[in-house]
């Protein structure tokens, strides 16, 4: 493989950011987000343990009724216990997407082209796609019987 003597020309960089060719570091990302998740569950640990213990302790006080373990009260059983799961893990889960949208708005600069967000229907066939994949089936070494 030949290496490059010369760096890409300005021209040449323009080019392909306007196809949204950027290096950005994934690894940066998930260190960020990691680390933002380990300081989100030591601010919020409390407030989701709290929400999990209330949900359990409701969803005790109401299976001891009879009318709730039916087909109906399933329904408002599996709402409550979804509302408090929300609840305590909501503040974790938007930490952790606010420092993903930072870290890449940073490595990347705020600029934004019209050209890479316009989808290319090229690349949309589902056709084609079926075609990889049945043909990565069919090349796979599973041992047939």
């Amino acid at each position: 493989m030949a290496e490059k003597t010369e760096k890409a020309t300005p021209k040449k960089q323009g080019e392909a950011f306007a196809k949204g060719q950027i290096a950005k570091s994934m690894d940066l990302n998930g260190a960020v987000v990691l680390t933002a998740a380990l300081f989100a569950l030591s601010a919020f640990g409390p407030r989701m343990l709290a929400e999990m213990e209330t949900a359990m302790l409701t969803v005790f006080q109401l299976v001891s009724r009879p009318e709730v373990v039916q087909q109906k009260g399933l329904g408002s059983l599996f709402m409550i216990v979804g509302k408090h799961v929300a609840l305590g893990a909501l503040p974790v889960v938007a930490v952790c997407m606010v420092s993903g949208v930072i870290v890449n708005v940073v490595q990347v600069k705020p600029r934004i082209k019209r050209k890479v967000l316009k989808p290319d229907p090229k690349r949309l066939n589902p056709i084609s796609g079926f075609k990889n994949c049945s043909a990565r089936t069919r090349s796979s070494s599973w041992p047939r019987t």
